[in-house]
């Protein structure tokens, strides 16, 4: 035998003790008890022990109970069963913040239904004048232009097409006959046979403009020797 080898000395047994939170009997190694250790049966206990057994909180949307970590219902940060409770409660009326669901988009109104849906006011109040729900072909026109002016003396009721020409009436036009709206042929090459593209050019003119060719390069001739 090495006359420096320490021959270890035999393992303790366990010790029994008894869990600081539930009260109940376990083994623990002798070397944990005499550093500190071994007052938990599991980590549940342990865990339990060091942040708490978790509290009842009720949700202030629904009323529900539901368990929350202690560190959290301390500072307040779970109030909510679900994130459905709490978008609920941010859109709802007991929100501090709450305007009656009233909200603008692009200058017309929006409301918000008591299902969570958006719909327009102006398509609203017409609906409701008219006793039926509108087509999705009908359009609500507003005579002054106003958009959040929802009156009923305001809004008519409109086709896509009739509103598109209501709004387009007076723009000028190409004349018939005529080649372009402001030429009567192309400024670049004169032509009336191909159609007008942009700028009073034809497709091939404005093509050229566009992309004009490279000037090709020139190569220095080399130094007389």
């Amino acid at each position: 035998m090495c006359p420096q080898y320490t021959p270890r000395a035999p393992r303790r047994p366990k010790v029994e003790r008894i869990c600081e939170t539930c009260g109940g009997r376990f083994l623990a190694f002798a070397s944990q008890v005499d550093h500190g250790y071994g007052r938990y049966c599991g980590r549940d206990c342990m865990a339990v022990a060091f942040r708490g057994l978790p509290q009842a909180v009720t949700c202030l949307q629904c009323g529900t109970s539901f368990p929350c970590k202690p560190s959290i219902a301390r500072r307040d940060g779970t109030r909510f069963c679900s994130t459905e409770c709490r978008s609920r409660f941010h859109s709802g009326p007991q929100h501090p913040h709450w305007q009656g669901g009233r909200s603008h988009t692009q200058g017309y109104v929006t409301l918000r239904q008591p299902d969570g849906r958006k719909v327009r006011e102006h398509r609203r109040v017409m609906a409701e004048h008219l006793g039926r729900p509108l087509a999705r072909t009908e359009l609500v026109h507003h005579r002054d232009g106003n958009r959040a002016n929802n009156a009923i003396e305001n809004l008519e009721v409109m086709t896509r097409g009739g509103h598109t020409r209501h709004h387009h009436a007076g723009v000028s036009k190409r004349p018939p006959g005529q080649w372009a709206i402001r030429h009567v042929a192309c400024v670049g090459c004169g032509t009336i046979e191909r159609p007008h593209k942009a700028l009073g050019l034809c497709g091939r003119c404005y093509e050229r403009h566009q992309h004009p060719p490279k000037a090709p390069s020139v190569r220095a001739s080399p130094p007389d020797r």
